[in-house]
C-alpha cells in the first residue's frame, strides 16, 4: 500500500496508473461480455426462422452482436449475412447494422482504417434514413477508432456528436456508452476530475439499466 501511494506522488506515473486501469476495465467488458448466454437463443431463432424477410435480417444482426467481444469469426459471419440479406430486401436500416456491426469485426482485430470505412458508411446510411439512434451508435465508434488511429479531435468531435443525440432521444444505454467515452477521451487528455465525472455518470446510468 506503501509503494502504491508513492508511486502515485509521480504524476507520470499516476496517468500510467490510470492508463493500465482503463485497459483493465475495458478488457474487464470482454469477460463480461462472454457469460451472456443470449448467443446460443438468437441462434435457435435463427435455424427456425426460414424466410428470407427483414426479421431473419434483425436477427442476424442481434445475433451477431451478441459474438462481440465472444467470437470475432461469428460476429463477422452473422454481420456479413445480414448485409448480404438486407441489400436483396432493400432494408436499408438492417443493412446499416450490418456494416455497423462488421466494422467492429475490424476494430477487434485492429484494422482500423477498414473499421473506420465501414463505420462511416453504416453513419451515412443511417443518416439518409433519419435512423437517430443508429446514428449515435455509429458515432461513437466513429469517434473511438480514430482515437486508435491517434486523431484525438475526431475522436472527440464523433463522441459529443453521439452523446447530443442520446441525449436528445432520452435513450439511457445510447448515453451511458458516450459518457464512457467521453471519459475516455478526458483521461488521454489528463483531465483526471472530469474523466473520473463522465465515468461516474456512466457508471450510474449502467446501474440504473440494470446493466452490472
Amino acid at each position: 500500500m506503501c509503494c502504491c501511494f508513492l508511486l502515485t506522488k509521480h504524476p507520470r506515473m499516476k496517468k500510467l496508473i490510470l492508463l493500465l486501469t482503463l485497459l483493465c476495465w475495458l478488457c474487464s467488458e470482454q469477460n463480461l461480455c462472454a457469460q451472456y448466454p443470449d448467443a446460443d437463443s438468437l441462434e435457435h431463432l435463427l435455424r427456425t426462422h426460414r424466410r428470407a424477410d427483414r426479421q431473419k435480417v434483425d436477427l442476424l444482426n442481434a445475433t451477431a452482436l451478441e459474438f462481440y467481444m465472444v467470437d470475432n469469426h461469428k460476429l463477422q459471419e452473422y454481420a456479413g449475412e445480414a448485409i448480404k440479406l438486407a441489400e436483396k430486401l432493400r432494408y436499408e436500416a438492417g443493412r446499416a447494422e450490418g456494416l455497423r456491426l462488421k466494422g467492429l469485426y475490424y476494430y477487434n482485430t485492429s484494422d482500423n482504417q477498414r473499421a473506420l470505412e465501414l463505420f462511416q458508411q453504416s453513419f451515412d446510411l443511417y443518416e439518409r434514413i433519419g435512423h437517430e439512434k443508429g446514428k449515435s451508435l455509429s458515432l461513437n465508434y466513429l469517434g473511438l477508432v480514430n482515437w486508435k488511429l491517434g486523431n484525438i479531435p475526431e475522436f472527440r468531435s464523433h463522441v459529443e456528436e453521439a452523446y447530443a443525440l442520446a441525449l436528445q432521444l432520452g435513450d439511457n444505454a445510447l448515453t451511458a456508452n458516450s459518457l464512457k467515452s467521453l471519459g475516455i477521451y478526458h483521461l488521454i487528455q489528463g483531465d483526471y476530475p472530469s474523466s473520473i465525472g463522465y465515468f461516474e455518470q456512466s457508471i450510474s446510468l449502467y446501474g440504473e439499466l440494470g446493466d452490472m
